[in-house]
């Protein structure tokens, strides 16, 4: 609607209904409705809070994922045509039979597509059940204050500052955390609708349930919706979606590890903690500075040329001058030589035992072309999966490789799909537009677990929560100080409250899933020791300062993150939470610009040395940390072929690491997953990264 054509009217002004447009003239004139101050100012016109034709809602951001929206015929964002339009995606037309207040949607609020809203049960005006309130108060913990937040939250269910109980569709809007309440436009009154928009909506209801009618007999007939002779395509929806296809620039980003391994291979792949053949089918190390691996034959790329020793050559180069996480583990091989066709021999400085499981994470693309960013964007590989497409922040396709040297991909396509929001997600499941979700949170189990036609699993992980202190800051450079932090945290109850059967106390800094793990003794929980540790330290009044962690970084960290500051709190720490998207997240961690950092980590090989040598050793400068005796103790276990004795100096580095309490650990974590009842042959691995190659639909 043109807004150059709306009269100035001051907030709480009264405005007769005879103002209505021609044709939605209230019946009851003698009624007044009272302009909120959002309508007052001009942003929107409110007829007493009663939305007869969709607001003007920005659609979804460039490359925000999700279905594509049909074009704005009236040629904009805003206006009465942009209303029109949008009857075709979802929002609803006014029913007269729902309460509602008008709504104003701010410039940082957005539509979300593919979610679909499940209208409660109670009647319009009345309180929600008791059940729908506690499962509000469960999914919509409070913010810490002062959070700097940026996320995005979904509030499907009723609340104290939203009207409860409109039936029907709703409008759904995306908005911003902290929860408040959103701007109203006017006081809640009943609406009453004329004879003709009453004719015209049972029409629209007709319509509706003709069209319903007819998807489930269509459904009926094609049982779950995949016919006997249809192309068999496979939906994931990861809980991170990946920034890139370029591994070797992001080789610790579990997500890009799960993407690019449907069509790129390494040489070796881990099995019960050991090495096992991948695109090398043996190895052998002749001197303790030497390895040598023979690679498997007959194997070509998806675009039919040949595998060869030149390839492994060219990728562990690439990787090794990029110096990225994985940089530590190969910083010690100073040559790596195509002997032949089918022989690859690497030369290191030092012995170097763990080579044949870090490989494992070396994956091997094309040697002549792994330089250039172009061939990142399709990259060609040896694996089950050829790749289609990759759309950033909205899917990754790719297709059977018909060509592959091993057991052929079952389904003709895979679809990995970008959901951030888990609600979106299980709500795609539970309507057959996704077939497998993995790293459900614990507060949403519920949704999954026990429900007809999805089948939910739980198993072992790698992955785990810590928080380290800087210790190049005041005061954690002090081992009392950083005791005491551990001590004010009564870890079990956390761990049992936010976890459940998802996580465990951890008992060292790597999970008891990982080859090297010791089992120590959790810190005791005593506020009173916390105390006098801090006195001893010269703090007897407490200590200010910060943690980070990353927005939407694994499950349950922001009530992880409360529950600290409360429990630091109790003891005179006083703690300022900061919440930060990703990249800024990622960038100040780099440079060490915080105090405490909380976040999720994995060891990528199932082996201690993936996280030990990477992360604590002097040379990892991480957090400050260094001590001289732990690293005489992992270059020890780093040389040696003997995987007991490696074992045993792993434990022996873990109760270091542990007593010089270089952070908190407070839980492992388990994996779970939920599919549709037709998908079959998924096993979900220690390292939560699917294969996808055998499994089925239908």
């Amino acid at each position: 609607m043109g807004s150059a054509e709306q009269p100035v009217v001051a907030a709480g002004a009264v405005r007769p209904r005879g103002a209505r447009d021609q044709g939605r003239r209230h019946p009851r004139r003698r009624r007044q409705a009272v302009l909120g101050a959002a309508a007052a100012q001009g942003r929107r016109r409110a007829d007493a809070g009663v939305l007869h034709r969709a607001p003007d809602v920005a659609g979804p951001r460039a490359g925000a994922g999700g279905r594509p929206q049909p074009a704005d015929r009236a040629g904009g964002a805003g206006g009465r045509g942009a209303g029109r339009d949008r009857r075709r995606r979802g929002v609803p037309v006014h029913g007269g039979r729902q309460r509602h207040r008008a709504t104003a949607v701010g410039a940082r609020q957005q539509r979300l597509p593919r979610l679909v809203h499940r209208a409660g049960t109670h009647v319009a005006g009345h309180p929600p059940g008791v059940a729908a309130a506690v499962r509000h108060r469960q999914r919509n913990a409070p913010v810490p204050a002062g959070v700097p937040v940026q996320s995005h939250r979904l509030d499907l269910l009723p609340g104290p500052d939203r009207h409860p109980g409109q039936r029907g569709r709703r409008l759904l809007l995306v908005r911003e955390r902290p929860i408040g309440p959103p701007p109203r436009g006017g006081d809640l009154h009943p609406a009453v609708r004329s004879r003709r928009e009453a004719m015209i909506t049972r029409s629209r209801a007709g319509n509706r349930l003709v069209a319903i009618a007819l998807v489930m007999s269509l459904a009926a007939c094609g049982g779950s919706g995949r016919s006997a002779g249809e192309e068999q395509v496979l939906r994931y929806a990861p809980q991170l979606f990946p920034v890139s296809l370029d591994v070797q620039q992001y080789p610790a980003e579990e997500a890009v590890q799960t993407a690019v391994q449907q069509g790129l291979e390494t040489l070796t792949v881990m099995k019960d903690g050991q090495a096992a053949p991948k695109l090398a089918t043996s190895w052998e190390s002749p001197d303790d500075r030497t390895w040598v691996f023979h690679l498997r034959e007959g194997v070509t790329f998806s675009d039919g040329s040949a595998f060869t020793a030149k390839d492994v050559k060219g990728s562990v180069e690439r990787l090794i001058s990029l110096k990225g996480s994985l940089a530590p583990l190969l910083a010690s091989i100073t040559a790596v030589d195509a002997t032949d066709d089918r022989t690859v021999t690497f030369r290191t400085s030092a012995p170097l035992g763990t080579l044949p499981s870090t490989l494992s994470l070396v994956f091997i693309g094309q040697g002549d072309k792994v330089t250039s960013d172009a061939y990142w964007q399709q990259p060609v590989g040896t694996g089950p999966f050829k790749f289609d497409s990759f759309s950033p922040d909205d899917k990754v396709e790719l297709s059977r490789n018909d060509t592959y040297w091993g057991a052929k991909a079952k389904v003709s396509k895979l679809q990995i799909l970008n959901m951030p929001e888990i609600s979106a997600r299980i709500t795609a499941l539970n309507n057959d537009e996704v077939d497998v979700l993995a790293s459900i949170p614990p507060d949403q189990v519920a949704e999954v677990s026990g429900v007809d036609g999805i089948k939910y699993g739980i198993g072992p992980s790698f992955n785990y929560y810590f928080v380290w202190f800087n210790q190049n800051n005041k005061p954690f450079g002090d081992v009392k100080v950083r005791q005491a932090m551990l001590h004010a945290i009564d870890v079990k109850s956390v761990v049992g409250d936010l976890f459940g059967d998802l996580g465990t106390v951890a008992r060292s800094p790597v999970t008891q899933a990982v080859f090297g793990s010791a089992e120590l003794e959790p810190y005791s929980y005593d506020p009173a020791l916390a105390k006098r540790l801090l006195a001893e330290a010269g703090y007897p009044d407490g200590i200010t300062t910060t943690i980070q962690w990353p927005l939407a970084g694994g499950p349950n960290i922001r009530a992880m993150a409360q529950a600290f500051i409360s429990s630091w709190e109790k003891v005179g720490i006083k703690v300022q939470p900061q919440e930060k998207e990703r990249a800024t997240w990622l960038k100040d961690f780099a440079a060490l610009q915080w105090d405490m950092n909380l976040q999720t980590n994995t060891t990528g090989t199932g082996d201690a040395d993936f996280t030990l040598n990477r992360l604590y050793t002097c040379e990892a400068k991480r957090m400050g940390y260094c001590n001289k005796d732990l690293d005489s103790i992992l270059a020890k276990a780093r040389a040696s072929l003997d995987q007991n004795e490696r074992k045993t100096l792993y434990a022996q580095a873990d109760k270091i690491i542990w007593e010089d309490a270089v952070g908190l650990f407070p839980v492992d974590l388990k994996n779970n997953y939920a599919v549709r009842d037709d998908v079959q042959g998924l096993e979900m691995p220690v390292s939560g990264r699917p294969d996808f190659s055998q499994v089925s639909v239908g």
